[in-house]
């Protein structure tokens, strides 16, 4: 912790401990020796500190800034408290930056939460203290962010790409399943390996998804490329996702599985596209019919399938 870097006038008494520091202001009609002793300070600033240091553990990662985490700013920023006669606060300034805005202010937002009552035996007297707050990322920190980021560009793909990211076959066997896909990296940065972590239990679904990583991999960044590291990132494949990115579905159900299929096989026969797929609870099936390129289109099988008669409810919606 670091020293008050304000001058100190003849008539104060200043102390420092411990990395704390503070200024005192005896009043004008009072001798200097009525002054709080330097270890009544010192105790309250330690208090401050105590009380920042449990309202950053009980935030975690939250005192960070995205924007400062997302640019790997790191940093001390010394925050100074004056408090007038009476102990109320007057100014809470930053005594040194930490050299980001963004990192002040939050220092800044950090002590104003975190503060005390003033004790009685220092309100008869105008006084500061310095507090330093820390910014610095752990290694944790940074991989857990790095694999998000990856994780996000993923999603972006797998949205982008649509029915497409699904491989055909696994299409059409209904196939779904999580592959957890591990990304080695060398020291420095090179990509290492890219290599199943957990499979899906389908092996076209574990090759698809490390294609997948592949053109999702990211530069890594400085703070990283000190030593070789591994992030593992999920890779989702669920039909009901597949289904909702890429286009309009007529969707009928709910079913039996059974009874699902035979609506399936029926669908198909007519020269449609059509996929079961479970409802929550899974208990229960509906039958996606499409994709078509707009609504009008998938208005159409609508028509026909109410022209005949079928069950109330059994013609849900165009989705």
């Amino acid at each position: 912790m670091k020293g008050d870097p304000a001058p100190t006038a003849a008539p104060h008494e200043r102390a420092k401990k411990g990395g704390l520091s503070h200024t005192v202001t005896p009043p004008a009609s009072s001798p200097a020796d009525s002054a709080p002793r330097p270890e009544q300070l010192d105790h309250f600033a330690l208090q401050l500190q105590g009380q920042v240091g449990q309202l950053v553990q009980r935030l975690g990662k939250e005192i960070y800034p995205v924007a400062a985490r997302a640019q790997h700013l790191e940093g001390t920023a010394d925050v100074k408290v004056d408090f007038t006669k009476g102990g109320q606060i007057k100014e809470v300034v930053i005594a040194k930056t930490s050299g980001h805005e963004i990192l002040d202010q939050r220092a800044i937002e950090m002590v104003q939460a975190a503060m005390l009552p003033v004790p009685e035996a220092l309100k008869e007297h105008s006084f500061s203290v310095v507090l330093p707050m820390q910014f610095k990322l752990r290694r944790s920190d940074e991989l857990e962010h790095f694999a998000l980021q990856i994780q996000r560009r993923l999603g972006y793909f797998v949205q982008k790409l649509g029915a497409q990211a699904y491989p055909v076959t696994a299409h059409e066997q209904e196939l779904e399943g999580t592959v957890n896909v591990r990304i080695n990296f060398k020291k420095g940065g090179q990509l290492k390996q890219i290599a199943l972590a957990q499979t899906s239990g389908h092996e076209i679904l574990d090759q698809r998804a490390l294609e997948l990583a592949q053109a999702a991999v990211l530069p890594v960044p400085a703070a990283l490329k000190e030593d070789s590291f591994s992030v593992v990132v999920p890779v989702h494949f669920h039909l009901r996702s597949v289904l909702r990115v890429s286009g309009f579905y007529l969707v009928l159900g709910p079913y039996s599985r059974e009874v699902a299929d035979q609506h399936r096989m029926a669908m198909m026969s007519k020269g449609y596209t059509a996929s079961v797929v479970a409802d929550q609870p899974q208990l229960r099936w509906k039958v996606y019919v499409g994709p078509f390129p707009n609504r009008k289109a998938a208005d159409k099988p609508r028509s026909e399938l109410a022209a005949q008669s079928l069950p109330a409810g059994e013609i849900l919606e165009v989705r």
